[in-house]
């Protein structure tokens, strides 16, 4: 799965997210008996996506594949939230990285009051 992410000797560039963004996404996540979904209001999903935007076009310009790493409950959630304007940026949790890939910051996404 990580496999096209790759670059020499397994190293996987990842962009973060802040850990204040992580909070707010965290605790904007509803369940219910049909599931789980993030709700969050359009504004706040709006600067996220533009803010993932700009980190994406930095390290596409680099030559770098988009990778966002996120823990394990939030990454089903961000992958819906920024795949309509980010088709191409792959998030991948943590518990999903294996021990012999090397893990490498490329960014760290943020919200612009924080």
């Amino acid at each position: 799965m990580l496999a096209p992410y790759l670059q020499e000797g397994k190293v996987l560039q990842v962009m973060t997210l802040d850990r204040n963004l992580e909070e707010v996404l965290s605790k904007n996540i509803k369940h219910t008996e049909h599931g789980s979904y993030l709700a969050l209001d359009p504004k706040l999903v709006e600067e996220i996506v533009q803010t993932v935007a700009k980190e994406v076009e930095q390290l596409v310009a680099l030559n770098t594949q988009p990778v966002i790493m996120t823990s394990p409950n939030l990454r089903r959630h961000l992958r819906k939230l920024i795949e309509p304007s980010l088709p191409t940026v792959f998030v991948v949790s943590h518990a999903e990285i294996v021990d012999d890939i090397n893990l490498q910051a490329s960014g760290k996404v943020s919200l612009k009051n924080e």
